[in-house]
């Protein structure tokens, strides 16, 4: 079976100046609290990484997780491409008015999907 890495935190919509669009990550939770951790434990998500995404409130308000998604990352490349303004030779996928890299294929709603990783959703993702 291998060696398998199990990541615990928070989802995240990593950019910054010269990524050219949004990565999804998960920041890691020290000691499996999300709360707190440091960009050191930023991790981008990858194809065929297994991931669970958490309902937060339930997570609150009951102290145990409801999984509210849980697949395989399979990147969709071709969803929601528009031209850049600046450079309408360029195509690239943008979501809730920000350019992304993937959006994933399987997941019922894009918009959704990035408002999971801005709101920090609580996840798990298992790579191998």
């Amino acid at each position: 079976m291998g060696n398998q890495m199990e990541i615990f935190g928070t989802l995240n919509k990593y950019f910054e100046t010269g990524t050219e669009g949004v990565y999804w990550a998960i920041e890691k939770a020290p000691s499996g609290i999300v709360c707190g951790a440091s960009r050191d434990d930023l991790y981008l998500i990858d194809e065929n990484d297994f991931l669970e995404i958490y309902d937060p409130y339930s997570l609150y308000a009951y102290g145990k997780h409801k999984i509210i998604w849980s697949g395989t990352i399979n990147k969709d490349i071709e969803s929601c491409l528009m031209k850049r303004s600046k450079d309408p030779s360029v195509e690239q996928q943008n979501v809730c008015g920000f350019w992304v890299h993937w959006l994933q294929k399987d997941f019922d709603n894009h918009e959704k999907w990035f408002w999971v990783f801005a709101l920090n959703y609580p996840a798990k993702i298992i790579r191998n």
